[in-house]
C-alpha cells in the first residue's frame, strides 16, 4: 500500500507559528521604540520653537521694537515652578499657554511651558516627560534625552 498523504505536519506547522510570533514581537517592540523616539524628539523641536521665539520678542522688547501687548506669556504658579524645579518666581519667568502658542503660530504644539528667559531661555515643559523612571521638565535635559535615544536605536 502506497502512502500518499499530502500536506504540512504538526511540527512544522509549530515551527513556522513560532517563527512567525518572533517576526512579529519583534517588529512590534522595534516600533514602539521609534514611535516614543519621535515623541521625544517632536518635544524637544517644539520646546526649541518656543524657545527661538521668546528669544525673538525679548530681544525685541529689549530695544522697544515690540508693541506692549505681545509681552511674553503670563506668570506661574508657585507650584507649577516647585514642579519643574524652579525656586523662586521673578518677572523673567513666564508661563506659555494655548493663547500665545496660538498667537504665535504654534498652533500643534500641545500643553503648557515655563520660559526662563535670560541669555539661554530655558523652556520647561509643565506636563514632563517619563523617561524610564524619571519626569524630565527642561528643554535641556529632553534634548540630552533625545539624543540618548537615537544614538540608542
Amino acid at each position: 500500500m502506497k502512502n500518499n498523504q499530502k500536506g504540512i505536519t504538526l511540527v512544522s506547522l509549530g515551527i513556522t507559528v513560532l517563527v512567525m510570533i518572533i517576526l512579529v514581537s519583534t517588529i512590534v517592540v522595534g516600533g514602539i521604540s521609534i514611535i516614543e523616539s519621535t515623541k521625544l524628539q517632536n518635544l524637544s523641536t517644539n520646546m526649541l520653537l518656543i524657545q527661538v521665539k521668546v528669544k525673538s520678542i525679548a530681544e525685541n522688547l529689549e530695544y522697544e521694537q515690540n508693541p506692549e501687548h505681545e509681552k511674553i506669556g503670563g506668570t506661574p504658579s508657585q507650584n507649577e515652578l516647585n514642579k519643574v524645579g524652579i525656586a523662586t518666581g521673578n518677572d523673567n519667568i513666564k508661563k506659555i499657554g494655548k493663547n500665545e502658542l496660538e498667537k504665535w503660530g504654534l498652533n500643534k504644539v500641545k500643553g503648557e511651558f515655563i520660559v526662563v528667559y535670560d541669555d539661554n531661555a530655558e523652556v520647561y515643559y509643565i506636563e514632563g516627560y517619563k523617561n524610564d523612571n524619571t519626569q524630565l521638565y527642561s528643554l535641556t535635559d529632553i534634548e540630552n534625552a533625545s539624543k540618548q535615544k537615537w544614538t540608542e536605536d
